[in-house]
């Protein structure tokens, strides 16, 4: 039997299992985050958020390109699904490389070897094709999938050398892999961390292993890596940048001079080492000032640029002799690296043509460098910083950042738009730390870092920069490192690494919660120790498909994989290892996360996955040579039936309890809910939205599918940057430009980021909102604030705005019913004492809209959004309209209901992404989504009965029960005023129907809250307290509209039994 070919055989035949998995699972439009900002950008070149990922966006505009927009999402999701297979493919090739290795040190095949490493091969590569974070990455458009297939290639690729490197011509394998490293910049940087284990690789093949020679690779490896992400990434940016400034500011030349200038200079030195290099005569010294030079070109005058100059200094003044194929081999690398990274110049291009989307506006080398940075995001401390209570140093408590530049166009300069004087904190000495965990100074995570880390502090007594002595806790190293260990380990990788290989408990965002995302093995006296009791577990809780149980099977087979690499080549376990900790604890150690994220973070460590499934796949290996060694069995029947036990047992069952939470196939609700958001506005709104997925959904319908482009969406998030807001006042498709009035250099960055308000109405009036605006906008309104800074300010909280009542009623801005209600004036207050850049510019928009358009917040905004004008809201779908008269609403929520509008959309307009599907998998997130729809129902209903529409009100129920049923999205507190809606008019059989499944849900789960010893309801006593809560308000309800009744006997005996056994828990 030839090896090889079964080999290539067998590799295919994973990709195409891998490749119907993902097409079959893969969602048919766009999903929730960032997809649909990556669609969008895809098929228009468009730039997106921060670093951007040109090469996956090039890509994605090829796929789809030929497409019809309505199938263009498919097509770029595709992309991942591909990338995904492809990966696999690799990944079948590296297990079966490292396999051969173990098992056929002496190069002589036979049936059973070939079986053994295929089989390897195959159970390692498909426990990872349905391994749950690399599914989830797998059929949507994201860059993860991509981004895993680069660390494949590059990983099998190196591996493809080894074997060949002694050969001539062999290292065209390691220009190949630098040339991969440098394009998979332009999808995502994670796959520079098998740089490391690459190194060793190298290192292994080339030199006799020994302890010096370890450490060497080790700082070697890691130098790179960081000259690459830290030098070579921003470091050519920056020096063009400084290059600019000399050819442009200097000399007065035009815009891109000094661009243009350093990058000959650096093709110049690259060709000119390259020439040296050929050069027989030993031209040592213009060499070597050649490497330091365009060590300097590329890495900048960073520290990073100057540790590469002077280690290639050092490198010539302390060796007697310089390999020059060596040299060149590098160069080479270096050339390809920056050739792939060159992907980076359609950012550049694209946004000098000022597409729709133009996040960061990156059209010049020094917004090109914020955007690489990640400006906008911030940064946290990594080995020296402060804690989140550390106190401002009290006699310097501010330092200078870099300036940030402008480029001027009418003058033909770059001229500093913010100097950054005394703006980075400058945090007391006293209380800084080494490897700093506990930074975030935000309430929220401050609260969860005195709970993970069982916070009691260290009282140091300090006077603060307010010239008062205070006691401060300083945080103990001790409960900085529990932190460390506890939630940026534990919580944040193992438990996803338990996701992948143990199972998961189900798909709900967890924070430390009993019940929310845990890992779950589904052998009850494990999980009992640390969930509680699982076999009186409520269906309610158990039926989540996402619930997986592996029995700990996956990880079992990966750690028996793990030791057995270990003792037959423990060089190929050095490498394994080096992948997995660099793809895995090494970024928990770098990103240094927060508590609290936004969502689960687990497909940044989808790498260290990766590596662990190889040494599942070599745990068959294992089991083989266990079976022919204890067994006593020939090779070909311990192959044979290692490879069937493992494959029913780990990717079989992984499969089984994976496929219905990862089935996204006939699901529309993030394509269906954007629309619902963008036809709940008037033609030619604007509409406020403030987060990803009420955001990127919307680009996406309107910029690939061109639906109601005439809405013209403003987030609020990025209405904090003077870019953003110089796109909004230009006109995109159908939308006219934002009328905002405030010039640029009045908003432009350094300028009014945000503003204090320091309340000087004495007379508590409302003010004319123009005339506060024109009052903060005026460079001569200045106040006195910190020691030394003047800034703008507001000096009112209270504003008012004048209404044209005869205009509102002629141009549709209300409805005829509302014509008597109509105020002359809006009077509203902001409760901030400072206002941000948004602020701001709303408050323009609201100056000077003069009612000629309609301004509309998406509901999920939240109050923070609205700058007190909620009281003037009319809720006409999944958004809240802007009218002059009180938006008074009977049930006390936000904004009157606009029963006749809302009626049209819920029952005609709006589409519900099928999420009443046959088994549509209805995840988490999107079950929050369809909770705002179900209150939108009930509260339309609740509108149309005050006004005696009772036969509308029940369709208008009908129609949220059909087209979000129970089976697919449970009920929960926000169906409760449905049933509510139902009791009123006189539907009681639906109306018991609801409360009735309810009742099994919250009384099962409460009895079985109750049921758990204290220390675990402790941690789910928050669970037990809304389940209560839930219980108490359906028995007034029943009690209120159906005493008489069976289900109102019956909940109010549960109540009753369950009240009482709460207060015993209190």
């Amino acid at each position: 039997m030839n090896f090889k070919k079964l080999d290539i055989l067998g590799g295919w035949l994973a990709f195409a299992i891998a490749t119907y998995t993902y097409v079959m699972t893969m969602e048919p439009t766009v999903s929730f985050w960032d997809c649909g900002e990556f669609i969008a950008c895809s098929y228009k070149l468009q730039i997106g958020h921060p670093p951007g990922a040109p090469l996956f966006l090039m890509i994605g505009r090829i796929f789809s390109m030929f497409s019809a927009p309505e199938s263009a999402a498919y097509m770029i999701n595709l992309i991942s699904a591909l990338s995904s297979s492809f990966t696999i493919l690799f990944l079948f090739w590296t297990i079966s490389a490292l396999g051969k290795k173990i098992i056929n040190r002496d190069g002589e095949w036979n049936t059973g070897k070939i079986i053994a490493v295929l089989g390897a091969a195959m159970v390692g590569a498909l426990a990872y094709t349905f391994s749950d974070t690399f599914w989830f990455s797998a059929v949507e458009a994201e860059v993860y999938a991509m981004s895993s297939l680069f660390t494949a290639i590059v990983f099998w690729a190196i591996l493809r050398w080894e074997q060949v490197a002694d050969e001539q011509g062999s290292d065209r394998w390691l220009i190949f892999i630098a040339y991969m490293m440098g394009l998979s910049i332009g999808v995502h940087l994670l796959n520079l961390l098998a740089i490391p284990a690459i190194a060793f690789v190298y290192y292994f093949k080339k030199y006799q292993p020994n302890l010096k020679g370890i450490i060497i690779t080790s700082l070697v490896s890691v130098i790179i890596l960081g000259f690459v992400q830290k030098g070579v990434i921003p470091g050519i940016v920056e020096m063009s940048g400084r290059f600019e400034l000399i050819f442009v500011n200097g000399m007065g030349l035009p815009f891109n001079t000094g661009g243009v200038i350093h990058a000959i200079l650096l093709l110049g030195a690259l060709v000119y080492a390259f020439i040296l290099t050929h050069k027989k005569e030993d031209k040592k010294y213009p060499l070597m000032i050649t490497l330091m030079a365009l060590a300097l070109l590329v890495g900048s005058l960073s520290p990073l640029g100057f540790i590469m100059a002077f280690g290639i200094l050092g490198i010539f003044m302390f060796l007697p002799t310089i390999d020059k194929a060596q040299v060149n081999t590098a160069l080479l690398c270096l050339s390809v690296i920056i050739l792939g990274y060159s992907s980076y110049g359609m950012v550049l291009v694209r946004s000098n043509a000022n597409p729709p989307m133009d996040e960061n506006d990156p059209e010049n080398m020094f917004s090109m460098l914020s955007y690489l940075n990640r400006e906008q995001y911030g940064s946290q401390p990594l080995l020296y910083g402060h804690y989140f209570n550390t106190p401002l140093d009290n006699s310097n408590p501010y330092k200078d950042g870099e300036p940030a530049y402008f480029a001027d166009k009418e003058n033909g300069e770059y001229i500093i738009s913010d100097d950054k004087k005394q703006s980075v904190p400058n945090y007391a000495s006293e209380f800084m730390t080494i490897f700093p965990r506990m930074w975030s100074q935000e309430a929220n995570h401050i609260s969860a870092y005195k709970q993970w880390s069982d916070f009691k502090g260290k009282p140091i007594r300090y006077k603060t920069i307010n010239g008062k002595v205070e006691t401060i806790n300083k945080p103990k190293f001790t409960e900085n490192l529990k932190f460390f260990f506890t939630h940026q380990v534990g919580w944040m990788y193992w438990r996803y690494f338990f996701w992948n290989f143990v199972g998961r408990q189900n798909d709900i965002q967890g924070h430390g919660s009993l019940s929310e995302g845990n890992w779950l093995s589904g052998i009850d006296s494990i999980d009992k120790i640390r969930l509680g009791d699982q076999k009186t577990i409520p269906a309610s809780l158990k039926d989540n498909k996402a619930r997986n149980q592996f029995y700990f099977l996956p990880l079992i087979l990966g750690l028996f994989g793990l030791f057995f690499q270990f003792n037959k080549s423990k060089r190929d376990f050095a490498l394994v290892t080096m992948l997995f900790f660099f793809t895995g604890l090494a970024i928990i150690l770098y990103l240094n996360q927060y508590p609290y994220q936004p969502r689960e973070r687990d497909y940044a460590y989808a790498g260290s996955f990766y590596a662990f499934s190889i040494w599942i796949g070599l745990g068959v290996l294992g089991i083989v040579d266990l079976l022919t060694k204890k067994g006593r069995l020939n090779q070909v029947v311990a192959g044979t039936l290692a490879t069937v036990i493992c494959l029913g047992s780990v990717p079989g069952l992984m499969a089984k309890d994976g496929w219905d939470d990862h089935d996204r196939s006939n699901r529309y609700p993030a394509r269906d809910f954007a629309k619902m958001y963008l036809d709940s506005c008037e033609k030619n709104a604007v509409l406020f939205t403030n987060g990803d997925n009420d955001t990127f959904p919307l680009w996406y319908v309107q910029e690939v599918e061109g639906y109601r482009t005439d809405v013209r969406v403003v987030n609020l998030s990025l209405l904090n940057t003077d870019w953003y807001i110089n796109q909004m006042r230009r006109a995109a498709y159908d939308a006219k430009p934002v009328p905002f009035t405030i010039p640029e250099p009045k908003y432009r960055q350094g300028t009014r980021d945000y503003i204090p308000v320091i309340d000087r109405n004495q007379k508590k009036e409302y003010v004319d909102v123009k005339r506060v605006v024109e009052f903060f906008t005026n460079e001569s309104n200045m106040a006195m604030v910190g020691r030394d800074k003047k800034m703008n300010f507001s000096p009112t909280k209270l504003y008012s705005l004048s209404v044209d009542t005869n205009k509102v009623r002629e141009n549709g801005s209300v409805t005829s019913e509302k014509f008597g209600a109509v105020l002359p004036e809006l009077k509203w207050t902001i409760g901030k004492n400072f206002l941000l850049k948004k602020d701001i510019m709303m408050l323009d928009l609201i100056a000077n809209f003069n009612w000629d358009i309609p301004i509309y917040f998406a509901i999920t905004t939240g109050n923070d959004a609205y700058i007190g004008l909620q009281g003037y809201f009319q809720l006409e779908g999944l958004a809240y309209r802007l009218v002059p008269f009180e938006g008074k609403s009977e049930d006390g929520q936000t904004g009157y209901v606009n029963s006749e509008i809302m009626y049209n959309n819920l029952m005609n307009k709006f589409e519900y992404g099928n999420v009443r599907g046959d088994g549509v998998f209805v995840d988490h997130n999107i079950l929050r989504m369809c909770m705002n729809l179900r209150n939108n129902f009930a509260r339309c209903a609740e509108a149309l009965i005050r006004e005696g529409k009772n036969d509308k009100a029940i369709e208008v129920l009908d129609k949220c029960m059909f087209e979000i049923p129970h089976q697919n999205v449970p009920y929960n507190y926000f169906v409760l005023p449905v049933a509510e809606q139902y009791y009123r008019l006189g539907e009681k059989e639906k109306a018991s129907e609801i409360v009735s499944t309810m009742r099994e849900t919250y009384v099962g789960e409460l009895d079985y809250y109750f049921s758990l010893k204290s220390d675990y309801y402790a941690q789910i006593s928050q669970d037990a307290q809304q389940a209560i809560s839930i219980l108490y308000r359906m028995n007034l309800l029943t009690q209120e509209y159906d005493a008489n009744s069976e289900i109102a006997a019956t909940i109010k005996e549960d109540f009753d039994r369950l009240e009482s056994s709460f207060s015993a828990r209190q």
